[in-house]
């Protein structure tokens, strides 16, 4: 009776081990498609910005159109790039201002317009807060 027991037991130790071990793996199954679902969701940001950065300047509009929160897009742009959804989206408004102020003949008012700024006293203050340097003086240091 006693052995029977004994037996009995270990069966019981040997389904708990069996249960946690098919338990942790669904967890983990779950936490790598979380992974894999925000990755996707960083690239289709990206792909969002690349196309729409010039007309739409904040990240709820990219939001919306991933069916998302913002708040949610920063913490998967926060996690997967190293920054907020705005500061993404800032930095290629930047990329492309340089860009045009070194590779173009255009007017920074031009390039305002072309960034999708409607007042150029607003480009030149975004563009020297976030470059540090006005696109006026980013043109002239480039031309020494």
């Amino acid at each position: 009776k006693q052995q029977k027991r004994k037996s009995e037991d270990l069966i019981r130790i040997y389904l708990l081990e069996l249960f946690y071990f098919i338990l942790n793996d669904e967890e983990n199954t779950d936490e790598n498609i979380n992974i894999t679902n925000q990755r996707i969701l960083i690239n289709k940001f990206q792909k969002l910005v690349e196309e729409n950065y010039t007309a739409e300047h904040y990240p709820k509009f990219y939001a919306d159109k991933l069916a998302i929160t913002a708040n949610y897009l920063n913490f998967v742009c926060r996690t997967f790039a190293g920054k907020k959804a705005g500061e993404i989206i800032r930095n290629r408004i930047i990329l492309e201002a340089k860009r045009l102020l070194i590779n173009s003949e255009l007017s920074i008012s031009q390039i305002s317009f072309q960034l999708g700024f409607e007042d150029n006293s607003y480009f030149t203050k975004f563009f020297k807060t976030h470059a540090r340097i006005s696109p006026s003086e980013f043109r002239q240091h480039l031309n020494k």
